[in-house]
């Protein structure tokens, strides 16, 4: 295990080579300070502590024997956790229970973030919280509580995903964990939106495994010398790294090793931003390789990892092409199924699982009226109420009102109202009538409260000539002010 304490050494032709490339001497010495910090973090851990982060690595620590029992008392001490969170930081979580009151008893859900922090209840809660705030920030409301498909990708990040250099290995490592392969040189970095999106899908895809929540997943990052020779890159590459960290503290995966390699050791500041970036937890994990494809290849079979997908070649490239093109596919097929099936447990039980985009949410406060499919029948009602408002004929009115609730439905939308147990069903047609109606009065009442006010502010003949304006004129004929 020398190699894995071993502090590379900051030689002047190091420092020449971190120079020429553009980063000063503060870079040079932040990689140096990495080193240093990652010794000290590994030696301030106990004998026990320290072995259980090596057998992680190596993929030979022992899981929890999940029995019912113990399983139970985790999901009540999380529970109990949850309702701890102080309101500030649980504001994406209450919208989620709001849209999706189930989460809360839904123990395979909770599991994964508890398996994700060693069964650690409190951590597993405040994880959860950072879930649902990161979904929130990235995908936005309507997809808070969706299970996020290609279907909500964008043809960027389809094409992203077809083309870009981060893939799951259809192979494993040899404890049967998945693997993780970043050729960093390959990853567009125009659009940083859009890589999170990806990231954030395919993490999820990788974590529906059971295996690999209680095991964790292997991360391989390549980090070849090209990224010089790209504009900007190392900067950008700096900036997904930080964000990739943050979206870290709230997915529920567990990175168990995190192998870094580099074949020009200009390359190796990234390692000081990754080790920044991400927690102690994957700090602790982190291992970096220099050298050539071939012996990085042959450094990573020391921990389980076989990974041919380094070689720089045509072969290759076609083979990358050949597994994101079927695992896209295999994907899109499933995702269909799990849709179908959805939907006719929807039609069969009555009850929607959770609110689409397009839907219109029956009910009053905040939370309804900030939900993307009420701000859209708002947008809708808006465009008729100047029409709406001068009608006399009542019948006009309501073709208005049913000609709207029909453009709701026609979009995939549905008007939703909650039932006494919490669940969302489809309200009948007399209530999305009313919904509609309601809008209606909300937007013309205030339409002509504006009216009446700029009808009074403004100065009416009348009271030019009224005995009190005279005597003002009379008493300062000038009109001077005094």
């Amino acid at each position: 295990m020398a190699h894995l304490h071993r502090r590379s050494q900051a030689t002047p032709e190091n420092k020449c080579c971190v120079s020429s490339s553009g980063w000063g001497a503060q870079e040079a010495g932040n990689v140096d300070e990495t080193d240093l910090a990652l010794a000290r973090e590994m030696n301030e851990l106990s004998v026990n502590e320290r072995e259980q982060v090596f057998d992680e690595i190596h993929g030979v620590a022992k899981s929890e024997e999940e029995t019912p029992d113990f399983i139970a008392q985790c999901l009540a001490k999380m529970d109990l956790s949850l309702s701890m969170i102080p309101k500030a930081k649980r504001k994406a979580l209450d919208r989620a229970l709001f849209f999706k009151p189930s989460i809360e008893t839904d123990a395979e859900f909770k599991l994964m973030f508890l398996r994700t922090d060693d069964y650690d209840s409190h951590k597993a809660a405040i994880r959860m919280a950072k879930y649902f705030a990161e979904k929130l920030l990235i995908f936005g409301e309507e997809k808070l509580v969706k299970k996020i498909t290609l279907d909500d990708l964008t043809e960027e990040d389809l094409k992203r995903l077809n083309f870009t250099g981060c893939i799951v290995l259809p192979n494993k490592d040899q404890v049967g964990r998945p693997i993780w392969f970043f050729d960093m040189a390959r990853i567009e970095l125009q659009d940083l939106e859009s890589v999170y999106r990806c990231f954030w899908y395919q993490v999820m895809a990788t974590v529906e495994d059971e295996t690999a929540q209680i095991k964790g997943v292997c991360d391989v990052a390549y980090c070849p010398g090209d990224l010089l020779a790209i504009p900007s890159s190392m900067m950008e590459t700096s900036q997904l790294f930080s964000r990739t960290g943050r979206m870290m503290e709230g997915l529920p995966c567990r990175v168990t090793t995190f192998q870094f390699c580099y074949n020009d050791k200009r390359v190796k500041y990234l390692l000081s931003v990754m080790a920044k970036a991400f927690g102690k937890h994957v700090r602790l994990r982190l291992r970096s390789h220099f050298g050539s494809d071939l012996e990085m290849q042959y450094s990573l079979m020391t921990f389980g990892i076989h990974c041919h997908y380094l070689f720089r070649s045509a072969e290759n490239d076609g083979r990358m092409e050949l597994l994101r093109s079927q695992y896209i596919n295999g994907r899109r097929k499933m995702e269909q199924e799990e849709h179908q099936e959805r939907l006719e447990v929807e039609s069969r039980s009555g009850i929607i699982l959770h609110p689409q985009p397009y839907d219109v949410l029956v009910g009053r406060g905040r939370p309804y009226q900030e939900y993307p499919g009420n701000q859209r029948l708002v947008r809708l009602v808006e465009a008729q109420s100047e029409r709406y408002r001068f009608l006399q004929d009542r019948f006009e009115k309501s073709c208005i009102i049913l000609n709207i609730v029909k453009t709701v439905n026609n979009s995939n939308g549905r008007f939703l109202q909650k039932c006494s147990e919490g669940w969302w069903t489809v309200a009948p047609a007399k209530v999305a009538r009313e919904k509609t109606c309601s809008a209606f009065r909300s937007i013309v009442g205030k339409a002509n409260m504006k009216d009446d006010t700029l009808k009074h502010s403004a100065p009416s003949d009348s009271d030019a000539s009224s005995p009190k304006r005279l005597k003002r004129v009379q008493d300062n004929p000038s009109g001077q002010v005094v």
